[in-house]
């Protein structure tokens, strides 16, 4: 199949008289050309969804964060691609998030548009897609450049490429500063978008338009007041055009950020005689350092995080960018007043505590509600967040953020868990033309003997990944009346009553319970004894069990003889103990725990620094707790959870 028509037309229209004169690339790595490429769709930022020729040995061509490639080789079915002969210019994968679109996709663009400024501009994506389907913001970065719409390819199904170019990724987050060749190509192309004026007066790029679920300072909205009266000119970006934001960027002499993504938009711009300075959300955050500091006169992150509240997701993991950060307010004044202006003077801190405890209460409400996206879902207990109040001078508000909790959850003893719920008998089968609650559950969660009990799992799709993966979602131990059911998602408990009727039918299914040889077909399940469609998961289950135990089998190896190695690497230790958290394998975590837990707290003992690892190490920790929990391994899990609280501190 042949489809290269749209490539050359992309070179035949695009013929500009117009063009702004562009600086020689020099001082940048050349762009990299490849033959017979293979890319496909791509729905996650870290699988872009090129198939680059010794992928794991390419530099300029993957995705770059934190100093090292991140990016991760993609699974694309090369059996009957779309062919495109016609030369094409790989960009990054569709990003609807503009933190990430200018930080990591734009750095691409400035080099490719002055090396090959009439080739199509390839990016991959989940679904067919036109680019006037895009987001408004994807769009507008885009117009800022100049690229032409019509120059974009947006690519969502496996496609050969005969001849594809990459430029290098010139800046990245948390990386090192920009090459001066970047900035040089970066200025010419938006140069002449910039009103030639002296940078003058104080800008305040406020987040207190977004959501409180989006993360902001409670009370920020008094801070934007109050510097409003005092003549400081307040900027809400998602309100302006991208223009008009870049516009005022450029024209302030002093330019203070609310900690996020619009500080990110500054390396949208090149070089510009101001002050930036960027009040810390979270703990000693030094945000986009690197990339702003080349920028501008003088960068500085103002001391201004006073503790924050989070929740955690499923696998315990602190969801950090939602989080309710207060303020530490002298700082706060004691900046501005350093910038002249006379934040004192009108600051009252009766009306910012008044304030600031309705947003947190905002906040709490917000986290909780039934329809916020999956992944900001809190799946801790009650006492998670509530413990933290007292330490954060908040105690006060405890029982009505409790009362706020209480009013978006069912009411149960406990979530944690290891905290076993009794349950009645399961309910008798519902006749196949009724829709009864939980129906769609029922066909998707699976049942197996588990260590404990029967452990049920839920079949899922993760972005990117060709085949299903399989989470331990519950564990049935004990049968009848003495049944408990153990539910490790809080999400679960309307549905008690379902998920045990799965567990009973599964144990009592003599196909499913039958012994059998893989090496006989004579004695496989059979579709006349029970539902194809079960077979058939289970068949998925079977695969992925094997793969993870696998995977889990030589991580634990490398625990036992380097664990050194392990801990050196960011991402490691959750790989590895990912899959035995996923498939409940209770023995093989508690036997990492040992393994792992007096190694890292004798690096912690002696202050060895976790790097890049640290927020990983934490994660890993907290799914070896969980597990040690359910094994009832109290002591060992307590040991795991003070480690992890030691390395997040």
């Amino acid at each position: 199949m042949d489809v290269d028509t749209d490539f050359r037309e992309a070179a035949d229209t695009r013929s500009r008289a117009d063009r702004q004169p562009t600086p020689s690339a020099s001082g940048l790595p050349p762009v990299l050309t490849f033959r017979d490429v293979l890319a496909g769709p791509s729905a996650d930022r870290n699988t872009p969804g090129v198939l680059w020729p010794d992928f794991d040995s390419q530099t300029h061509a993957r995705l770059w964060r934190r100093n090292r490639a991140v990016c991760t080789r993609p699974e694309i079915d090369g059996s009957n691609p779309v062919i495109v002969t016609d030369p094409g210019m790989f960009v990054s994968m569709y990003d609807n998030h503009f933190g990430h679109m200018v930080a990591e996709t734009v750095p691409r663009l400035p080099q490719s548009l002055v090396e090959a400024p009439d080739m199509p501009l390839c990016f991959t994506c989940d679904r067919p897609m036109r680019v006037d389907q895009t987001s408004g913001m994807f769009r507008s970065v885009l117009g800022w450049l100049d690229v032409p719409p019509e120059q974009v390819r947006l690519i969502h199904e496996p496609t050969m490429f005969r001849e594809l170019h990459v430029a290098v990724q010139a800046e990245y987050l948390d990386g090192p500063p920009p090459l001066q060749g970047y900035l040089d190509l970066l200025e010419a192309r938006i140069g002449h978008k910039i009103d030639p004026v002296r940078p003058e007066g104080i800008t305040f790029v406020t987040r207190e338009g977004l959501a409180p679920q989006k993360g902001r300072h409670a009370a920020e909205s008094y801070l934007t007041a109050c510097l409003k009266e005092l003549g400081v000119r307040i900027v809400h970006p998602e309100a302006l055009p991208l223009p008009d934001q870049m516009q005022i960027y450029a024209s302030s002499r002093y330019l203070v950020f609310s900690e996020g993504s619009a500080a990110h938009g500054r390396q949208l711009l090149g070089r510009v005689d101001q002050h930036i300075s960027i009040l810390r959300r979270r703990y000693r955050s030094q945000l986009a350092m690197n990339q702003l500091q080349p920028r501008c006169a003088s960068l500085s992150y103002v001391p201004s995080f006073g503790g924050s509240l989070h929740v955690a997701d499923e696998w315990g993991k602190k969801i950090r960018h939602a989080m309710a950060s207060l303020y530490a307010v002298a700082p706060v004044l004691a900046h501005f007043e350093a910038l002249g202006v006379p934040l004192r003077r009108v600051w009252d801190n009766e009306t910012y505590l008044r304030l600031r405890d309705e947003d947190v209460l905002e906040w709490v409400k917000r986290m909780y509600r039934s329809d916020i996206q999956p992944w900001l879902k809190p799946y801790n207990t009650d006492a998670y967040l509530l413990d933290q109040f007292e330490p954060l001078g908040l105690g006060h508000l405890r029982a009505r953020a409790a009362a706020l909790i209480g009013a978006s959850r069912p009411p149960v003893a406990s979530v944690h868990p290891a905290a076993a719920q009794k349950v009645p008998p399961p309910p008798p089968p519902q006749p196949p033309a009724t829709q009864a609650p939980g129906t769609d559950l029922r066909r998707s969660t699976i049942a197996l003997r588990g260590e404990r009990g029967i452990d049920l799992f839920a079949r899922i799709m993760e972005p990117g990944q060709m085949r299903p993966g399989f989470r331990c979602i519950a564990t049935l131990v004990g049968q009848g009346a003495e049944a408990r059911l153990h539910l490790y998602r809080h999400a679960l408990i309307p549905h008690i009553r379902v998920l045990t009727g799965v567990a009973a039918e599964a144990q009592n299914d003599p196909v499913l319970a039958a012994r059998f040889s893989l090496f006989d077909p004579e004695g496989w399940p059979q579709p006349g004894g029970a539902d194809p469609s079960r077979i058939v998961q289970y068949h998925d289950l079977i695969a992925a069990w094997q793969v993870a135990d696998a995977v889990a089998r030589r991580f634990l190896a490398r625990l036992e003889h380097r664990p050194d190695g392990l801990l050196a690497e960011p991402g490691a230790l959750v790989s590895g103990i990912g899959p035995l958290h996923d498939f409940n394998r209770l023995t093989l975590g508690v036997q990492a725990a040992r393994l792992l837990e007096p190694v890292l707290a004798k690096r912690l003992d002696t202050r060895q620094p976790l790097g890049e690892a640290t927020e990983s190490t934490g994660q890993a920790l907290r799914l070896l707790d969980d597990l040690c929990t359910r094994a009832g391994e109290a002591e060992l899990a307590r040991a795991c959870r003070a480690l992890a609280a030691r390395i997040e501190a």
